[in-house]
């Protein structure tokens, strides 16, 4: 079987995911980030619409999963 490893160009919400669903696939994956930390623009932000969900625990839930 081939090993597969992808880099993903950015960390915002959607490269974060992007590296959670290859790592459900059995596909490894880097992000490359230009930022200090992961997020991107939920770092700025405070809830989101509509659910009013906490920015902060949308993005802990991803980083834990990340960590894995």
């Amino acid at each position: 079987m081939e090993n597969k490893r992808v880099v993903i160009i950015g960390g915002g919400i959607a490269g974060m995911q992007a590296a959670v669903t290859l790592s459900e696939m059995g596909i490894a994956s880097v992000i490359v980030e230009k930022e200090e930390r992961l997020g991107g623009k939920l770092n700025r932000w405070d809830r989101l619409f509509p659910t009013m969900t906490p920015a902060r625990e949308v993005l802990a839930h991803r980083l834990e999963l990340l960590a894995g």
